[in-house]
């Protein structure tokens, strides 16, 4: 399952993935994704949460990474992402370095306090917040 909305005043896009998130709602979430981001102006962000995310079914990834494609067409500057669990991340960072432009910012923490954050402008510890090599800095593109 996922829930997509808009913070127009922070010019941001929220996606959260929940349960199992199979091909049929990889259709249904980027049919909305293409209804949402013309909303948005050029420099947002987007938040994915991923706390309660149970799986991703394979034959669901294209659709993630048409959204990224999509995405990067519309401007975006920055990804923050809230994976607690390590495991939970099918290879997001990978295939961030091929579908968003370069000098995207992708940002990784255990929870949304961590992400809040981030936004807050407070710099949390890196051994509390960030996993080592998990912010993709601009040099890798």
């Amino acid at each position: 399952m996922f829930s997509l909305s808009t913070t127009h005043d922070r010019n941001q896009l929220n996606i959260i993935f929940r349960d199992h998130f199979d091909i049929r709602q990889g259709e249904q979430f980027y049919a909305q994704l293409k209804e949402m981001v013309p909303q948005l102006q050029k420099g947002f962000r987007v938040l994915t949460d991923m706390s309660s995310l149970g799986r991703i079914d394979l034959e669901a990834k294209k659709f993630l990474k048409e959204s990224m494609e999509l995405l990067s067409r519309s401007g975006v500057s920055e990804v923050v992402r809230i994976i607690p669990d390590q495991s939970k991340d099918i290879g997001f960072n990978i295939m961030s370095l091929f579908h968003y432009p370069p000098g995207t910012r992708i940002h990784i923490y255990r929870s949304i306090q961590e992400a809040n954050g981030h936004f807050s402008g407070k710099i949390p510890a890196a051994d509390t917040c960030r996993r080592e090599g998990e912010e993709i800095p601009e040099k890798a593109f």
